[in-house]
């Protein structure tokens, strides 16, 4: 670490990728507070940074890095407030991704030239994300209890998963050119999980509750036809439980009913942990279900 900065400004010139990996011995010998890191901005003209196992906690004073068009950071401790500064620092990104990240609070984002982006946080608390993309076609976001989009309508494929915690919101406004999109995680809110859920053609479902606290979506009676996919043509959903068998058999319902391309429903049960009666009496419904919509349901 010593010799970073000699050997960066020997090489400033012709550096275009820079890939720096700092290994655990190493951490404890370096400058607190990841002050190494400024020396990267020697190099004026790198187009590729990628960082494994660096220390994240204040932005680095590497200036502005216009020339940066892909910044990759693996496994580093964050704070809010310097992703946001450290990202500001690089206005022309096209491609971001922050990778096994701790980090906790609001995080804010606004790249007019980003293309394709994957945030995965860890940590149980809760945080929040604002991104402002326009360009942005590939997004895929792991760990926001938060989510909030703006600023463009190009997404075509779309990932959000939280495997611990809740999802509270997600507000993606009208996607036209989205193809893809999944959810994955323990338990989203009801809003959510219909709400970004509008434009999409192929959707993959992948969480055990949603409403509010550990309530159920409502039942069928309740559900009319603002509970709409109108561009689903495809959907898989995994059940891994018999709980509140009803009010999943009623989502089951009300997808086919009113999500009027729908071609193709996939659904996927082998993987349920539970040898109660219950899961027997559920997988029979299940099977009514499918044979009810025999043309158009497929039971794994």
């Amino acid at each position: 670490m010593t010799r970073l900065a000699e050997w960066l400004t020997i090489r400033s010139a012709s550096l275009r990728v820079l890939e720096l990996r700092l290994d655990a011995s190493a951490a404890d010998k370096v400058e607190e507070g990841g002050g190494y890191l400024d020396n990267i901005g020697l190099a004026r003209n790198l187009e590729e940074l990628r960082l494994w196992g660096v220390a994240l906690e204040a932005a680095p004073a590497w200036g502005r890095m216009d020339k940066l068009r892909v910044l990759e950071i693996v496994g580093a401790p964050l704070e809010d407030t310097t992703v946001k500064d450290a990202i500001a620092a690089c206005p022309n990104l096209t491609d971001l991704s922050l990778l096994g990240c701790d980090c906790s609070g609001a995080v804010s984002i606004q790249l007019a030239l980003l293309e394709r982006c994957r945030l995965d946080f860890l940590g149980t608390g809760n945080c929040a994300l604002s991104l402002v993309a326009p360009r942005v076609e590939s997004l895929e976001v792991q760990g926001f209890t938060w989510i909030t989009l703006g600023g463009g309508h190009r997404h075509r494929l779309l990932s959000i998963a939280k495997s611990t915690g809740r999802v509270y919101k997600v507000d993606t406004g009208k996607l036209p050119d989205l193809e893809y999109h999944s959810m994955r995680g323990v338990q989203w809110s009801w809003a959510a999980l219909s709400s970004c859920a509008r434009d999409v053609k192929h959707l993959v479902i992948k969480i055990e509750f949603s409403g509010r606290l550990l309530q159920q979506p409502p039942k069928s009676s309740q559900l009319d036809a603002r509970f709409c996919i109108p561009c689903l043509e495809e959907a898989l959903i995994t059940v891994r439980s018999p709980l509140n068998a009803e009010q999943k058999l009623s989502t089951l319902e009300s997808l086919v009913k009113y999500s009027v391309r729908l071609r193709s429903m996939v659904i996927r049960v082998s993987q349920m942990k539970n040898y109660h009666d219950a899961a027997d009496d559920f997988f029979e419904e299940i099977c009514k279900f499918k044979y009810m919509n025999r043309k158009k349901v497929r039971v794994e």
